[in-house]
Formats: structure tokens, sequence, C-alpha cells
């Protein structure tokens, strides 16, 4: 069975940075839910990658 995780704007990444875009026609529990191309910053770097 697989595991899934919801990514929402807002949500700290695991090197320190943080989701920055999300899709706000979805909705999760008042937080828009990231999709795949959406951008992430990088705690390490600073710089802006793509989920």
């Amino acid at each position: 069975m697989a595991i899934g995780y919801f990514i929402r704007c807002g949500d700290k990444t695991s090197c320190g940075g943080v989701v920055l875009e999300a899709d706000t026609r979805v909705m999760m529990f008042g937080v828009a839910r990231a999709r795949e191309g959406d951008r992430v910053s990088c705690g390490e770097d600073g710089k802006t990658y793509r989920i």
C-alpha cells in the first residue's frame, strides 16, 4: 500500500526551507495545498526550486 503526504503552503521542507506556492482552489484546514511544480525555498542555499 502506498503512503502519501499532503504539502501545504507555508510548510517547512526537510532542509529548512518553506513551501512558497500552492493551489488556492484546493484548501486543507484553511491552507492551500501545494502541487507538483509549485515553488519551495531551500533553507541551505537560499535558492528557489519546484516540487
